[in-house]
C-alpha cells in the first residue's frame, strides 16, 4: 500500500480503519506502525495523522536494510570479491589503549569489497 502512494496522497488511514481494512487487531496495527516509524517509512504528526514515505523503498544500498555488504552488492554486480587490507604502523584506537594499556603502533586490518574489480566499499573510509 505504501509503495504505491504518490506525493500528496501519502496519509495513512487511522489505526481503526487500518485494522478493519486488513482484518487485524488495532494492537497489531500499532506495533506495525512503530516498526515503520523506526525504519523511516512513516512519520506521525500529532493531530494530523501518519504519513508514509514511499520513496524509502526506492533508495538503493540501504545498509539499515541489508548489513551484509556482499549480499547488497550482489544485487547489482556479478564479479564480487572481498580482500583483506593490512596496514602497518596504524595507531591503536583509544579503546585498545584503555583495555590493553599499549599505545605501540601495530597492524590494522580492513576489508575492501570489490565489484567488477573496482573498490566499492572500504570500511576504513567510513570511520569518522
Amino acid at each position: 500500500m505504501i509503495a504505491k502512494m504518490k506525493p500528496g496522497e501519502n496519509r495513512l488511514p487511522s489505526e481503526d480503519d487500518l485494522a478493519r481494512l486488513m482484518g487485524i487487531s488495532r494492537a497489531t496495527v500499532r506495533e506495525a506502525l512503530k516498526y515503520l516509524i523506526i525504519n523511516g517509512v512513516t512519520t506521525t504528526i500529532h493531530g494530523k495523522g501518519t504519513f508514509a514515505h514511499p520513496s524509502v523503498f526506492s533508495v538503493r544500498n540501504r545498509i539499515d536494510l541489508c548489513s551484509d555488504f556482499m549480499l547488497m552488492l550482489s544485487e547489482q554486480y556479478d564479479d564480487l570479491t572481498v580482500d583483506t587490507d593490512w596496514m602497518e604502523g596504524a595507531a591503536p584506537s583509544q579503546f585498545y589503549q584503555d583495555v590493553f594499556g599499549d599505545s605501540v603502533p601495530g597492524l590494522t586490518s580492513g576489508w575492501i569489497y570489490r565489484a567488477n574489480a573496482i573498490p566499492r566499499l572500504h570500511p576504513l573510509d567510513c570511520i569518522a
